[in-house]
Order: C-alpha cells, then sequence, then structure tokens
C-alpha cells in the first residue's frame, strides 16, 4: 500500500465494494484485479481495471501478472460488449508520480467503455503535441516505455489491436477529451468536475443483470474465463 493512494487506501479501509459509493463497488473481481466503476463515467459501461497491489501504471506491474490481467481484461469486455456494444480499451500511463498524464491518480488503472469513437483518431486531432503511435502485442509492451522512463497512451481498439504512443508532455484526462467531444460534451470530460453517477448507477444495473443471466461464468487465474 502507498499512502495518500486514492486505490491503496480505500482497499485498506475496506471501501470497495460497499455501498457508500457507487464508483467503489465491485462488478467483479479475480485473484490480483478489481473491475470498478468509473468516476466521472462519460458513458455508460465504463469500467476501470484496478491491480489490488500499488503499481503507479501497468506498465510498472510485476510481470507474473499479466496473464491473469489478459484473461481479467477478456471477461470485462465480454461484459462491456454484451451489454453495451463495440468495446475500447485504454490507458494512460505516467512513468513518475504527480504527472499530467496520470489524471490525478498515481495507481494502475486500465479504462474499459462501450464506444465507436476511433480514440487514434481523435488524439490526433485534439493533442497538443504530435504523437507517432507504433503497433504492439498488447498491454504488456508498456513495460518497456516505464522502464526507459516514459510515460505513454496506450489503446486497444478494435479488439486485439493494439497501439502506444509516448511524449515528454502528454496532456491530462487526453482519451477522456476524445470521448467527451465525440458525445458531445467536450466540457464533460474532467472526471473530477462531472462525476456522473446517473451513468455509473445505470451500469451496476446492467452489470448485475447480466451476471445473473450468465452464472455460470467464473474465472479462473491460469485457466482463463470459464
Amino acid at each position: 500500500m502507498t499512502r495518500g493512494c486514492r486505490f491503496c487506501s480505500k482497499k485498506a479501509m475496506g471501501h470497495f465494494g460497499r455501498e457508500a459509493s457507487l464508483w467503489d463497488r465491485v462488478i467483479l473481481e479475480s485473484s490480483s484485479f478489481v473491475a470498478v466503476p468509473t468516476l466521472g463515467a462519460i458513458v455508460e459501461g465504463w469500467v476501470l481495471l484496478v491491480p489490488k497491489m500499488h503499481y503507479l501504471c501497468i506498465g510498472a506491474m510485476d510481470n507474473h501478472l499479466f496473464p491473469e490481467l489478459h484473461e481479467f481484461q477478456k471477461l470485462v469486455c465480454r461484459m462491456v460488449q454484451d451489454c453495451y456494444g463495440p468495446v475500447a480499451v485504454f490507458e494512460h500511463g505516467p512513468a513518475r508520480p504527480r504527472q499530467a498524464i496520470g489524471c490525478g491518480v498515481d495507481h494502475a488503472h486500465l479504462h474499459v467503455l462501450p464506444t465507436a469513437c476511433d480514440l487514434v483518431s481523435g488524439v490526433r486531432e485534439i493533442s497538443n503535441e504530435p504523437l507517432e503511435w507504433q503497433s504492439v502485442q498488447g498491454i504488456q509492451d508498456t513495460k518497456a516505455f516505464y522502464s526507459a522512463g516514459l510515460p505513454y497512451l496506450y489503446v486497444e481498439q478494435p479488439t486485439g489491436r493494439s497501439r502506444l504512443t509516448t511524449h515528454p508532455n502528454i496532456q491530462s484526462q487526453l482519451f477522456r477529451r476524445v470521448v467527451a467531444a465525440y458525445e458531445g460534451r467536450a466540457h464533460r470530460y474532467d472526471w473530477q468536475a462531472y462525476p456522473d453517477e446517473h451513468n455509473i448507477r445505470s451500469s451496476i444495473g446492467a452489470f448485475e443483470t447480466w451476471l445473473s443471466r450468465n452464472r455460470e461464468m467464473s474465472f479462473q487465474p491460469g485457466q482463463g474465463v470459464l
């Protein structure tokens, strides 16, 4: 646990899964990860995949966690897609604490959301800096960027096509800005200013219904989604 970390403090105090905050409701869980709604859900069905141990970004995680993350992500993406349609996955990956790209949350979290918006094209249109994207095998390739001290943007869209980019001055909440503009609410990108609790509440209801209809679904690390 890291003192001052929003996610670590909530886990230590046992707040994940309680009714007090909708965005702390655990929807799905594996040995090392939880899926929770995101505060500032611009659209319904937006969730975060969060490691239970503290890491600054996904690229900072230990190697042995990536197979479990991959399997857990597949289950979460299936749920979101079944409920809401085509899915995108992204991460704003800081290389050190308190960088703007970290969006004010220095604990690794991977975004999974339903959107038809082309996130890479959207970033090209609004980024303050020129960004060059490269195709990669998957989220595990973020480790090379983090190890080199490089902040990064990771996106997987459509499912199975992964791309990464880096720049020393990536602005805060860049992918969120893209989604907000696509939804016609460009000013509502900031999760701290616009929590959008109504979308969180609707998402939880949809996911609970999906889970009740898919009781045979279970997660076994190392064995995949059953």
